[in-house]
């Protein structure tokens, strides 16, 4: 990695990319990779490609199908493939339009669709309050690992104090995680909300929070972690301590442990499992398209991108609050059934 990131083009390359770390180790592996491959050095590549970017083109071509023939899926090789052309784009090559027939496909997807009934025995498997009100969050949220770990307790404030239903969270362009990454994948705002469940059960956890002595302000993560490092070794923080956040890592046991508890964890394949975080996305928005709310709508608060960069779809609190009560949305989401 450190010879890659020595050379000309691939400086040129990652700094279009400050804000996403994950990003550039991905495609700093895969440049790795398709150097180790053909032989050359990235600076080298691009003066090939200068020269002939049709033969270059090809030589991606060849690449995708060599990683097919090692086995990986047909998403793997797509990924691999955006990211060897994102590395000539960025230095100014043009290596003309990519094959039709270049789709990624998830092979491994769990196919297993959660119902209310699975999402309710998870929140009464949790041990913890804050597990119950995390499971309940993802549920009736439908958000991102990423998002869901970085909110802080001023997205919610505004709301509890109104004590209205449904509570409207807000999601700015830019949204960081404790290690100052933005998680907000588009960089663009958008609204998402919760139900009354999540409301209650996150009251229920903020108080429970509060009497145990911990100091809660608006900088305070939403969903703490109780672990610590001290002196090197793991160690359980004090419930007194201004908690750290959850991982994405933590979230993902939560969620599997809360399945395995509830007896529907199963096994996709030899490495994957029925159920996980990104489970309540497809979740959500499945019981949102029960309850009648449009598309436009539901990808908004997803988080999607919308047609026209969202210039038409304006879904401002009141009018997300008047579309929640009018199809009465409480009844396909609720958790306490």
């Amino acid at each position: 990695m450190e010879d890659l990131t020595s050379q000309v083009s691939v400086r040129r390359w990652l700094s279009n990319f400050p804000d996403r770390p994950n990003t550039k180790r991905s495609y700093l592996i895969w440049l790795s990779r398709f150097t180790e491959w053909v032989g050359k050095t990235p600076d080298s590549l691009i003066m090939d490609a200068r020269r002939n970017p049709t033969g270059v083109h090809d030589l991606l071509k060849t690449f995708y199908n060599h990683l097919l023939e090692q086995g990986l899926s047909s998403n793997t090789a797509v990924l691999a493939y955006q990211a060897l052309r994102s590395f000539y784009r960025w230095n100014e090559v043009n290596l003309g339009r990519a094959p039709r027939g270049f789709k990624g496909r998830v092979e491994y997807a769990s196919s297993y669709v959660l119902s209310q009934e699975d999402v309710a025995g998870m929140v009464e498997a949790c041990e913890s309050l804050r597990d119950k009100a995390l499971i309940a969050f993802l549920a009736q949220s439908g958000q991102r690992v990423g998002v869901v770990s970085s909110l802080k307790l001023k997205h919610v404030r505004r709301g509890l104090e109104r004590a209205s239903t449904p509570l409207i969270i807000d999601v700015p362009p830019i949204l960081r995680n404790e290690k100052g990454v933005n998680v907000n994948k588009l960089g663009a705002a958008y609204r998402f909300a919760i139900g009354r469940d999540a409301i209650t059960l996150i009251r229920e956890m903020l108080r429970e929070r509060s009497l145990a002595g911990e100091s809660l302000d608006d900088e305070s993560w939403l969903f703490r972690s109780y672990a610590a490092v001290r002196e090197g070794r793991p160690v359980r923080a004090l419930k007194t301590e201004r908690g750290r956040p959850l991982t994405t890592t933590a979230i993902r046991d939560i969620v599997h442990q809360a399945a395995r508890r509830a007896g529907i964890q199963r096994k996709a394949s030899r490495r994957r499992y029925e159920v996980y975080p990104h489970s309540f996305r497809r979740y959500w928005n499945m019981r949102m398209q029960e309850a009648g709310l449009s598309e436009d709508l539901r990808e908004f608060m997803l988080g999607h991108r919308l047609p026209y960069n969202g210039a038409y779809s304006k879904w401002y609190p009141e009018a997300i609050k008047r579309e929640w009560r009018k199809k009465n949305v409480e009844k396909y989401i609720r958790v306490f059934l």
